[in-house]
């Protein structure tokens, strides 16, 4: 594992031994029951005392050593030297005034094989909601990997997975402009055959789309106001549908489906709760459109992808 993914290993098993934890500028702030400290999070890829010694000084009160695997004898050399320390696997020892928290023989995690970019795992229906995530909303790539988790609506590990992987492929990491531009031609491209089916819930018939009712709807494809075409048909996204949704919007059974329900899978994060239907997020629109062979829904997607 590198360095971020060895942190973020730490910061769970750190939670799981009951800390509330946090990383953050190179600093871990652990906290239970009403008390908090912060130490500076030193990564050290192969942790022995020698390692600890060798290096530039610190103050033991206030720094984590963090790394992939600490073994038995190097535990007990640090912990009667007085040195706090973590591992990926859970061992730790932990001094504060409030508390002491040793933890050891735990067993290193197998060691798994880190994942390489193709377009076949990158863009699977759950990995690519953390990369729309990633596209939507870039603040997410500085923030928390638990925030990207419920942004995107996965696992916590696929999250992680996912974003560890992606930022492997340098030329397709979203915060360069160049990477964010491949990145979304081929999540695009994957789309209508791997994410949009996957969230297909049911079809209707309606009868109008310039108007939908409801306070958890996002509207999409061709009916999106930001496509700006006259619709034939419509694709909406919803979070639960349920017959007031239906009854609402009076959509039918019989006849030929016009109008498809998906089921909405992301949460717009750090924002206050909307009402009323709403275009869905501008890349799920493009991503209806471009799936279309008509010719006008090819022309509004190429004026949206100038704004993505």
């Amino acid at each position: 594992m590198n360095p971020d993914e060895v942190m973020y290993e730490a910061r769970a098993r750190l939670a799981e031994a009951g800390l509330d934890a946090e990383f953050e500028d190179d600093s871990f702030t652990l906290g239970w029951r009403g008390a908090s400290v912060r130490l500076r999070a030193v990564y050290v890829p192969q942790l022995t005392l020698s390692a600890v010694e060798s290096g530039p000084s610190f103050d033991a009160d206030r720094t984590l050593f963090v790394s992939g695997y600490v073994n038995a004898k190097t535990a007990d050399a640090l912990r009667r030297r007085g040195l706090q320390y973590v591992d990926s696997s859970g061992n730790m020892n932990l001094l504060n005034g409030e508390w002491l928290i040793n933890i050891q023989g735990r067993k290193a995690a197998p060691r798994i094989r880190p994942e390489r970019y193709s377009s076949e795992n990158m863009f699977s229906p759950r990995r690519a909601q953390v990369v729309f995530a990633l596209l939507t909303w870039p603040e997410l790539m500085d923030a928390p990997l638990r925030d990207l988790s419920a942004a995107s609506g996965v696992s916590l590990g696929l999250a992680h997975s996912t974003f560890f992987a992606l930022k492997e492929n340098h030329r397709m990491w979203p915060a360069n402009p160049d990477g964010r531009q491949r990145l979304i031609d081929a999540w695009a491209a994957a789309f209508p055959s791997g994410l949009a089916p996957s969230l297909a819930i049911r079809g209707f018939r309606a009868e109008k789309f310039d108007m939908f009712f409801g306070d958890d709807i996002e509207v999409s494809g061709e009916a999106a106001h930001s496509a700006g075409l006259r619709a034939n048909r419509a694709t909406v996204y919803v979070g639960e549908l349920d017959d007031t949704l239906i009854m609402a919007n009076r959509w039918r059974s019989d006849g030929p489906q016009n109008l498809f329900v998906r089921k909405k899978f992301w949460l717009a994060p750090w924002q206050s709760d909307l009402s009323g239907a709403r275009d869905a997020p501008p890349l799920i629109v493009y991503g209806d459109l471009v799936a279309s062979d008509d010719p006008r829904l090819q022309e509004a997607a190429a004026r949206l992808r100038t704004e993505l």
